[in-house]
């Protein structure tokens, strides 16, 4: 082995160690535990509707996780990291999850919303056809208003100021709504907000939740202004690549220049990954249900929906993958270990070599991306944000997340980095006669594009979130001219998806850290294949 290649193993090793040490620091989690099973939330639930004689029985239950991210972020602000951690341990809204109940042939829907271990945050019925005609008077709907809060959420409900009063008659019906609010932790941009609802002598409605003061909700949209452009300039530029990407895919199939089966074939596997991931997510079964119409009709519209949002990894998979593969300067032989890798012949050295490179290139920009953002955070001030939150919520909502996750982002992987270096890096090349151009290039525009994802770090200042994402783009477009296209996919496919499994590694429930393990591993298949060939075939020592 060179000199060469024992610094870069030495460097991938270090930023695995790196990695091991220091992740936590850079994706903090928030006070809670969210990768508990789904079922303790419905039974809980249910334990809440039996509590308040609310009948239950013959609905169907859906579970889903909802962080406030801008109040995260105004919090972490004001009182720092720490506090706003232990805060998010706290039963007051800022990290809740929700159960909704429906039930086929009534609009009716339920709903107890509760912390992740257990306390209740709030519960609803809506629409319900059947409430008493009449109800209380508002005088007593206010006696019933505090006595309820005080109750449920055993604070003084004097101390809080009245914001909304609201009575009204519909249908013979009369609902009330009373609406409190107190300054939340003393902060002067947030309040804690109680709310209190009956239709007829039947509570409807009781919550509570932190939210901005009109103020702060202005300045929030002011202060993400900035970013919001940066990225969308970062989506303008990637439009426009596709376009002309697409255009260049059709010219090349114009003049018979490409094969379209093997890539047709590995972008039906993807739309099927893409679609099986999105049917995993119980909220989008939730969403497409309408109760009164027949079952039948829920998924049809389930279906056709979750079809025509997954068309994506095969239509610009295809077209990115067949034209790429035929890219100018040498796109077959970039393909090569890829399209062996899709045959499911793990146990070739080419393959085996670029799972294992792609994995530790993987911990080396682990390792990157923790040195910049605790640079941030030392010279320039910057700080990192609670997790998770954004994008990470769809992931974790679904039914066995850490299968999802992996369905879902190995397309993402594969049409990312043939769209970014396959197709962009190897054109630019052409055109520019620059092998650096064509890294930096879509790397920046990778950045760029990345600016407003608040998953990922560092939170502030929010342009080091571009930076950071730029130069990992650079290290992904030197590999590939260095190694070969598999090697990248294999690599960020292994980021993404160590990211998103992170809540779930460290939960505390035993099958969640083993699947996400599991899930984790995937990237590294071919590797252990490979070498246990390469044990399996090494010839016997020869007997003197």
């Amino acid at each position: 082995m060179s000199l060469k290649a024992i610094i870069a193993w030495g460097l991938c090793l270090a930023g695995f160690i790196a990695v091991l040490c220091c992740f936590p620091s850079i994706w903090p989690l928030a006070g809670v535990d969210v990768g508990q099973p789904k079922s303790g939330y419905i039974e809980r639930a249910r334990e809440v509707l039996t509590e308040r004689d609310i009948d239950h029985q013959g609905y169907v239950p859906f579970v889903s996780l909802a962080v406030r991210d801008e109040v995260l972020d105004t919090l972490q602000r004001e009182k720092g990291l720490e506090e706003t951690k232990r805060l998010t341990g706290e039963a007051n809204g800022l990290v809740r999850y929700y159960v909704h109940f429906k039930k086929a042939g009534t609009p009716k829907t339920l709903t107890v919303v509760m912390h992740p271990d257990g306390r209740l945050i709030g519960v609803s019925q809506a629409q319900d056809p059947d409430l008493d005609k009449g109800g209380l008077s508002a005088e007593a709907f206010r006696d019933l208003a505090h006595q309820q809060i005080e109750q449920t959420f055993h604070i003084d409900s004097e101390q809080l100021t009245v914001v909304q009063s609201d009575s009204s008659t519909r249908d013979g019906v009369v609902h009330h709504r009373l609406d409190l609010q107190r300054s939340f932790e003393g902060s002067p941009s947030l309040n804690e907000k109680f709310a209190v609802a009956t239709g007829g002598d039947t509570i409807t409605a009781i919550g509570r939740r932190i939210a901005h003061t009109e103020a702060a909700t202005r300045e929030s949209k002011r202060l993400r202004g900035p970013e919001q452009g940066m990225s969308q300039f970062g989506y303008l530029c990637m439009g426009l690549g596709l376009v002309a990407a697409y255009i260049l895919f059709l010219f090349q199939l114009r003049g018979g220049e490409i094969e379209l089966i093997p890539a047709l074939k590995v972008a039906a596997v993807m739309f099927a990954m893409v679609f099986g991931s999105a049917m995993l997510d119980a909220n989008t079964r939730y969403d497409a249900w309408d109760p009164v119409w027949p079952r039948f009709n829920a998924w049809v519209k389930l279906i056709s929906t979750q079809m025509l949002l997954a068309m994506w990894a095969f239509v610009f998979g295809w077209a990115l993958l067949a034209g790429g593969t035929r890219a100018p300067g040498g796109g077959l032989e970039k393909t090569a270990s890829f399209w062996e890798y899709t045959r499911f012949r793990w146990h070739l050295p080419e393959v085996g070599m670029a799972s294992l490179r792609g994995g530790a290139l993987g911990f080396f920009c682990g390792g990157v991306v923790i040195l910049m953002v605790l640079g941030f955070e030392h010279l320039l001030g910057g700080e990192v944000g609670l997790q998770p939150r954004a994008f990470f919520l769809s992931m974790l909502d679904r039914q066995i997340p850490a299968l999802a996750i992996v369905l879902f982002f190995f397309p993402i992987a594969v049409c990312e980095e043939a769209g970014y270096r396959l197709f962009a890096a190897m054109w630019i090349r052409k055109l520019t006669k620059s092998k650096w151009l064509a890294i930096l290039i879509p790397a920046i525009i990778f950045g760029l594009i990345h600016t407003s994802l608040g998953f990922l770090p560092p939170e502030n200042p929010w342009w080091g979130r571009a930076l950071v994402m730029t130069v990992v783009g650079i290290i992904w477009g030197w590999a590939f001219f260095r190694f070969d296209f598999l090697t990248v996919v294999i690599c960020h496919f292994m980021a993404d998806v160590v990211i998103f499994s992170w809540p779930l590694l460290v939960s505390e429930y035993a099958p969640s850290k083993v699947m996400a393990a599991i899930g984790i591993s995937t990237a590294l298949w071919p590797a252990g294949i490979w070498l246990a060939s390469r044990f399996r075939n090494r010839p016997a020592p020869i007997e003197r």
